[in-house]
């Protein structure tokens, strides 16, 4: 471990440009990899995948979506309080 020290301290701007050169390689190739990568976990024919698709078709959410509690209402637009047009305090 002593001679990797006295190495790195011997030749530091070699270490660091080398550091550096990383990070520019993974800041490269992150974009990259990321767009590689899948979030579909679905398999057509299995019981949870036909249910989701289910779900999406007679509610219109679900399923593969985000959740939508309103329903697909709009909500009333919120005051200052943040509370809408409820009447309670910090709506006005």
């Amino acid at each position: 471990m002593i001679s990797l020290a006295r190495f790195v301290i011997a030749h530091r701007w070699w270490v660091l440009a080398a550091w550096l050169l990383l990070v520019v390689a993974g800041g490269y190739a992150a974009p990259k990899a990321i767009s590689a990568l899948t979030y579909d976990f679905g398999l057509p024919g299995q019981a949870g995948y036909e249910a989701n698709q289910q779900i999406m078709r007679q509610f219109g959410s679900g399923g593969d979506n985000a959740p939508d509690p309103a329903g697909g209402r709009q909500r009333a637009a919120a005051g200052p309080g943040g509370l809408g047009n409820t009447g309670r305090a910090g709506s006005g």
